[in-house]
């Protein structure tokens, strides 16, 4: 199989591009894995899967799995992830949160709330991306 690691700070692609050998070991049936810089774009024909709000992976799979289920899957996910986000919305949008609550949680609730962002983003990019597939037979 094929990954492509995207991510969108530099030094993400520092981190990940030194540490692609060890990543493909992880991964079973990894034939190789290209770090991708800020901007870059994995090949057409990838599923993808958010890592977290700056890295993402992405396996090409063009040809290779059934594009209906795996859409409706990818919708599941982000129905999830959707319903998850909104409690977490509901919460940081409760009175006297940001008195009650303190700064150490508010912070990684603020992070959290992002990476449901950049994961449902990430969701809806790969059930395009498969929509383009599916098209394509």
């Amino acid at each position: 199989s094929t990954f492509y690691i995207s991510n969108s700070s530099g030094a993400s692609y520092a981190h990940t591009s030194a540490q692609a050998d060890g990543i493909a070991t992880l991964i079973k049936g990894c034939q190789s894995i290209t770090a991708l810089k800020p901007g870059e774009t994995a090949p057409a024909g990838c599923a993808v899967f958010s890592i977290s709000d700056e890295i993402a992976m992405h396996l090409l799979v063009r040809g290779q799995v059934d594009i209906a289920r795996e859409i409706t899957k990818l919708e599941g996910k982000v129905s999830k992830t959707l319903k998850l986000k909104s409690g977490l919305e509901a919460k940081l949008n409760a009175p006297k949160y940001t008195i009650i609550v303190p700064v150490d949680v508010r912070e990684a609730n603020a992070s959290k709330l992002n990476n449901y962002e950049a994961e449902i983003d990430a969701l809806q990019n790969a059930i395009k991306t498969f929509l383009t597939l599916k098209g394509d037979d």
